[in-house]
């Protein structure tokens, strides 16, 4: 049985996949009639910032973490669903990292 993929392992092929994704990208973003793109960035209060970066380190745990989706909520809530599909959400830093160490991190290991 063969299995044919649209990924190719070629690294020129990749950077064309990338080049193509981000003109494809800034193609959609808003113009000034300049000519000039328009971004917009998330504007975030100095105390709220704080709250998400706490969550930073563990973030970086979950990355290497197979079958686990996480994102960060406004203002600081980090969602977590685990590769079973529960989803489980966290506004403390400590709780999550604890939950992290005793559940997703052995689970990928």
């Amino acid at each position: 049985m063969k299995i044919f993929s649209d990924r190719s392992e070629d690294p020129e092929a990749r950077s064309r996949r990338r080049r193509k994704r981000s003109s494809a990208a800034t193609a959609t973003d808003p113009t000034t009639s300049h000519g000039d793109r328009i971004r917009v960035f998330p504007d975030y209060t100095q105390a709220v910032a704080k709250q998400r970066a706490a969550f930073r380190d563990v973030k970086g745990m979950l990355r290497g973490c197979d079958g686990v989706k996480y994102g960060l909520w406004y203002p600081s809530v980090l969602r977590i669903t685990t590769a079973d599909g529960k989803r489980h959400s966290f506004t403390d830093p400590g709780e999550a990292k604890d939950f992290v160490l005793r559940n997703v991190a052995k689970q990928s290991s």
